[in-house]
């Protein structure tokens, strides 16, 4: 089992196609400050002392949540729009370690408000949750990130019996992640490993029915093998090993693609 680009659209809601997103080469502390001068409207001076107290290209979530209010309070609405999704794709979507600053790089996305729903959001999504994952078996880490709502819900809907959480009633216009309920357990890291050592073929629903309610409908997209890419990290994307997932049967799936690939953090 693994999440695939269905489980993003099925429980978030999050289509699968779009562009694949390509940042300015060098998103150094200069083209930083410039970004926030044209698309958030805010004075080049206060930019400046911003981005040299962060010693480089990115803005502090709280410093940015003043922005918000302040933009709200002049009623510039398209500043006030770049400032909250800004801030909703480094700490949910796209999450990672850096916890109190906002990598300017993202300020990109959102040049053309109105063509922002053009990206690959799915994809990226995955492509990040899927980095971090990776690092995740590595003895030293002690933490994850990327959208750790999407990694919850999809053990949540595979996997009834690993923890304890209610299920609501589903609202036909919400993304599907919202009839889940998290509950409060005691159980530590050696609790979950028995519970996953002990799991059986029987314990695990294989193919979840997302088109039932789902406010997107399933793209073949999802059976794409191959790569995926978000930025500068690229990873594999394999559904034929778990093509059960799909209401399909399961087979010896094949050697994997290779890729020979320059400039690309590949996973």
């Amino acid at each position: 089992m693994t999440i695939t680009l269905d489980d993003g659209r099925g429980l978030l809601s999050i289509p699968c196609t779009g562009e694949f997103f390509t940042p300015p080469v060098n998103v150094n502390e200069d083209l930083a400050i410039a970004a926030v001068v044209e698309l958030l409207g805010v004075a080049y001076d206060e930019v400046v002392t911003e981005t040299r107290t962060n010693r480089g290209a990115s803005y502090s979530f709280e410093w940015l949540k003043d922005v918000f209010f302040k933009k709200l309070h002049e009623r510039r609405y398209d500043y006030v729009a770049r400032a909250y999704l800004l801030h909703l794709v480094e700490c949910i979507i796209l999450a990672d370690k850096s916890f109190t600053l906002v990598s300017a790089k993202y300020l990109f996305l959102f040049q053309d408000l109105d063509s922002c729903c053009k990206w690959a959001w799915g994809s990226a999504t995955l492509v990040v949750l899927y980095d971090y994952l990776r690092d995740s078996t590595l003895p030293a880490t002690k933490q994850i990130e990327g959208y750790l709502s999407l990694f919850q819900t999809w053990i949540y809907e595979h996997f009834p019996d690993i923890c304890k959480r209610d299920m609501d009633e589903h609202i036909s216009s919400m993304p599907q992640m919202f009839r889940w309920t998290a509950k409060h357990t005691s159980g530590n890291v050696a609790y979950y490993r028995a519970k996953l050592d002990a799991l059986r073929d029987t314990d695990i629903i294989w193919a979840s029915n997302y088109d039932e309610n789902a406010v997107t409908r399933f793209q073949s997209v999802s059976l794409f093998t191959g790569y995926i890419h978000w930025y500068f990290t690229m990873v594999s994307y394999l559904p034929e090993r778990c093509i059960r997932h799909f209401g399909y049967t399961q087979h010896v799936p094949p050697t994997p693609p290779m890729l020979v690939a320059r400039d690309v953090d590949v996973e």
